[in-house]
C-alpha cells in the first residue's frame, strides 16, 4: 500500500490542502488541467482553473504568530481568480485577471484601483508560497514513482525466489528417495531419514498455512485501508456541510463531536432533533453505528 506523503517543510498555509488532497491525487489533477503549462505562462502561480463551467475552490488555513489567517481561492474558466482572505483581523476580497488585480475589497470597503499596489506583497506572498509547495509536491510524486518502480523489482525478485523454492522442493523429493535407498543400507540411517522427512512435511504444511494466513492478512489490510479512506472522506464531507450550514465556524474550532441515533452534539452543544435526524440518516452507516471526535486542547 502506497502512502502519499505530506512534506513537513510545506508552509502551514498549504499543508492543510495536501492533508485532504494527497500528492498522488494532486498529480492526477495537475495532469488533467495542465498546471505545469499554466505556471510557465504566468509569473506567479495561481490556482485558477475550471472544468467545463464548474468552479473549483480550495480552502487553506495557516497559523502565524498569534494570528489565524484563512484564504479561499477559486477560479472561473475565463482566466479570472477570486481570493477571499482573513488575516490579522482584516478581511480581503480580490478578483484577478491572470496575475492582475481588477477588483478589491478590504473589510467590506471597495478599494480604488489606484491603491491596489499597496497590497501587491500580500498577493505575491500567497501565490509564491503555493508555487513553492506545488514544486515540492512534484518532487514527492517523482519519488513515489521511484518507489513504485522499486516495488515492481521486488515483486520480480519474489517471483524468482518462489521458482527457486519450487526447485528446492523438487530437490527435497529426490533427497527423500535417496534417503529410502540409504534406509535399506542402514536401519539407523533409515530412522533418522524418516524423522527428517516427517519434519520436512510438517514444515512445508506450516509454511503453507503461514502463506495463506499472510494472504488473508494482506486482503484484510486492503479492506481496512479502503474503509478508512471512505470514513475519512465521509467525515470531511460532514465537516464541510457543518461549516456551510453555520453549525461549525471552522475546522480548527472543532473540539468534540458525537453523532448517533439518539443525539448530535458539536463542541458539547446538543443540536436540534431535526438536525440530528438529518445527519444521522446521511452519515451513519447502520442502526447501531456512531461517529465520535474528541480533539485534545
Amino acid at each position: 500500500m502506497r502512502t502519499c506523503p505530506i512534506r513537513e517543510n510545506f508552509s502551514p498555509l498549504t499543508r492543510s490542502f495536501f492533508k485532504t488532497h494527497p500528492v498522488c491525487e494532486v498529480e492526477s489533477i495537475a495532469q488533467l488541467l495542465n498546471l505545469k503549462k499554466l505556471v510557465m505562462k504566468n509569473k506567479f502561480f495561481v490556482i485558477a482553473f475550471a472544468v467545463s463551467t464548474s468552479f473549483i475552490s480550495v480552502s487553506l488555513s495557516a497559523q502565524k504568530t498569534g494570528n489565524v489567517s484563512e484564504t479561499r481561492i477559486s477560479s472561473s474558466g475565463n482566466d479570472e481568480s477570486f481570493i477571499n482572505m482573513t488575516e490579522d483581523g482584516h478581511s480581503y476580497k480580490m478578483r484577478l485577471k491572470g496575475n492582475t488585480v481588477i477588483e478589491m475589497e478590504v473589510d467590506g470597503k471597495k478599494i480604488p484601483a489606484a491603491d491596489f499596489s499597496k497590497y501587491d506583497e500580500l498577493v505575491k506572498r500567497i501565490l509564491k508560497q503555493m508555487e513553492e509547495d506545488r514544486k515540492q509536491a512534484e518532487l514527492d510524486r517523482k519519488q513515489a514513482e521511484k518507489d513504485r518502480e522499486q516495488a515492481a523489482k521486488d515483486r520480480a525478485q519474489a517471483e524468482l525466489d518462489r521458482k527457486q523454492a519450487e526447485k528446492d522442493r523438487e530437490t527435497a523429493n529426490e533427497d527423500r528417495k535417496q534417503a529410502e535407498l540409504d534406509r535399506k543400507q542402514a536401519d539407523k540411517d533409515r530412522l533418522r531419514s524418516e524423522e527428517d522427512r516427517r519434519q520436512a512435511e510438517k514444515d512445508r504444511a506450516q509454511a503453507e498455512l503461514d502463506r495463506k494466513q499472510a494472504e488473508k492478512d494482506r486482503a484484510q489490510a486492503e479492506i481496512d485501508r479502503k474503509q478508512a479512506e471512505e470514513d475519512r472522506k465521509l467525515y470531511e464531507q460532514m465537516i464541510t456541510e457543518l461549516i456551510s450550514e453555520k453549525l461549525l465556524e471552522t475546522r480548527g474550532s472543532l473540539t468534540s463531536l458525537t453523532l448517533d441515533n439518539k443525539e448530535f452534539t458539536i463542541n458539547g452543544v446538543k443540536q436540534q432533533d431535526a438536525v440530528q435526524q438529518k445527519y444521522a440518516a446521511k452519515y451513519l452507516k447502520g442502526k447501531n453505528s456512531s461517529m465520535r471526535v474528541n480533539h485534545s486542547q
